[in-house]
């Protein structure tokens, strides 16, 4: 065994020790850390400020599985199989039941169809003699035709290349960041590791010119977090259209780093802790171990073979495990299961920097004034996420933010979540009230998209969104005549009206993978 390698595996032994003590010391303190502030968790009744809750699916993208380690190579996904279209779909599937966009992270290099991670020698384990033959074909087709047309609930985000860095063919962990040694990989190196990424997207007709952007979330293994400097892996990711990033903080010894299972700025993007809660990334059929009030990070750590059952006919059976999972999360009074990546960490600045204060029932003051420059400098924040319990057949049936109607709602696992417009650096005066009837004009957010503001003027109603691939959005409205887009990006393809339910049922699809924002108008006749 080499040096390298020991300080590896030595490295692994620290992290699993650490978050082994730190989970005993939670359960056994009773603490309930993952509320957050604002929250009391004996309040039956109220405003509850919750703290949003994510599972990313790390390392996608493989077309093999099986392990590479004994010869050089890289982990792969730690199981021998080879993957085809069919073990992408359960996530979108439980995507689909649960209105929820998943952070799924791919590595692209087994992807290449051209052979060019031959023209960057340290992106794998035979250099410039790179050869990836044997997976071009038909299969890397369909999985991006796929992953594309199922933007909805599959986010295209980025883990890297191969995952490690290779040097004269020897292997270092990891890509982005030497953790063997506790320090950045070279600036020039990193760089050109984004050109290969895009170079490798463009295979699939993933660019600009198409209308999408680059990738907004990312992780990795490791991470140069340096904010303020002129060189930190943030701000180069910033540079290309990043913004939400995650990685065990434990890999980050040598550096400066946020406070374990929190997260800090580094040069316009958010890097948050994530914590594996019992499910190993190379595990068969596994969910997440830990019971809500055990939640460690606001990032669920998950990995490809979690979500795959060993045949096709078992498959079923493990997506009804994940929704029993997600739902339990959702309904603790704490949490709530963001919609998307944009939502969970918005959250999480709102809950680390604004304050709700319920002063009688109904009447809430939310102060923002310390919300950090940076959120809005870089466009990080988004939606800010409320909730309250129902009793059955109860509904928030009023609802505004500053005497303006908000412009979204949901409501799952008894409760109504509350989706006000992304907020400026101020105090606000929020009022609601239950009852048996349901507000007059409002988005019911059944899918992923995000809704920032709804405004309503009388003859017309816009509504200015974000979205994600294409979806089905309910605007409890007076019947529409017609329906516009700003936007000739975000297509209207349908749509038609329920008397019964007084909802207007929009088919509509955004050209960016990455999201397409625009306004919808609805012309209406009251």
């Amino acid at each position: 065994m080499n040096i390298n390698q020991s300080k590896q595996n030595l490295m692994q032994v620290y992290k699993i020790l650490y978050y082994t003590i730190l989970s005993i010391v939670i359960v056994c303190a009773g603490t309930i850390y993952s509320s957050g502030k604002n929250y009391d968790s004996k309040q039956e009744e109220g405003i509850i400020f919750p703290k949003g809750i994510a599972v990313n699916v790390g390392q996608v993208g493989w077309m093999s599985g099986g392990s590479l380690d004994d010869v050089g190579g890289p982990w792969r996904a730690g199981i021998r199989r080879d993957f085809d279209v069919r073990d992408y779909i359960p996530i979108v599937e439980v995507g689909k039941v649960l209105g929820i966009r998943f952070m799924t992270l791919f590595i692209l290099g087994e992807l290449d169809r051209l052979n060019i991670l031959a023209e960057y020698p340290t992106s794998n384990p035979a250099g410039e003699n790179w050869d990836n033959s044997a997976n071009i074909g038909p299969r890397q087709l369909d999985i991006m035709k796929y992953v594309k047309n199922n933007a909805a609930n599959m986010e295209f985000g980025i883990t890297g290349v191969l995952h490690e860095y290779w040097e004269d063919g020897v292997k270092s962990r990891a890509e982005w960041y030497n953790v063997a040694e506790q320090k950045p990989r070279d600036e020039k190196i990193i760089r050109s590791n984004i050109d290969l990424l895009k170079r490798l997207m463009a295979q699939y007709g993933i660019t600009p010119e198409n209308g999408h952007s680059f990738p907004e979330s990312f992780i990795s293994y490791g991470f140069y977090y340096n904010p303020g400097a002129e060189y930190s892996l943030g701000g180069v990711l910033s540079e290309n259209g990043v913004k939400y990033a995650n990685t065990h903080f434990t890999t980050m010894k040598g550096l400066n780093h946020p406070p374990f299972l929190d997260g800090g700025f580094d040069n316009g993007v958010i890097l948050l802790d994530r914590h594996t809660h019992g499910n190993q990334w190379y595990e068969y059929a596994k969910t997440p171990q830990a019971e809500p009030d055990s939640i460690l990070t606001v990032v669920v750590e998950s990995h490809w073979a979690n979500w795959l059952a060993f045949d096709d006919h078992l498959q079923p059976q493990l997506n009804q495990m994940w929704i029993k999972y997600l739902r339990n999360i959702q309904a603790h009074p704490g949490h709530y299961l963001s919609k998307n990546t944009e939502q969970l960490y918005s959250q999480w600045l709102y809950k680390k920097y604004t304050t709700v204060t319920e002063s009688s029932r109904g009447k809430v003051e939310i102060d923002n004034r310390s919300m950090p420059d940076d959120a809005y400098k870089y466009d990080l924040l988004g939606n800010m996420v409320l909730a309250v319990k129902l009793i059955e057949g109860e509904h928030i049936s009023q609802a505004t933010l500053d005497g303006k109607p908000i412009p979204s709602y949901y409501e799952a696992e008894g409760y109504g979540y509350i989706y006000l417009p992304p907020l400026e650096k101020k105090k606000y005066n929020f009022e609601y009230s239950n009852g048996r009837n349901m507000m007059s004009t409002f988005v019911n957010n059944t899918g992923t998209y995000n809704v920032y503001n709804l405004n309503d003027k009388g003859s017309s109603i816009e509504i200015d969104l974000k979205m994600y691939g294409e979806q089905e959005v309910e605007v409890r409205s007076p019947k529409p005549h017609s329906i516009t887009s700003s936007n000739e990006n975000l297509e209207i393809k349908s749509f038609r009206y329920d008397e019964k339910d007084a909802t207007t049922y929009i088919t509509i699809k955004g050209r960016n993978i990455q999201g397409e924002k625009g306004t919808v108008i609805l012309e209406v006749k009251r």
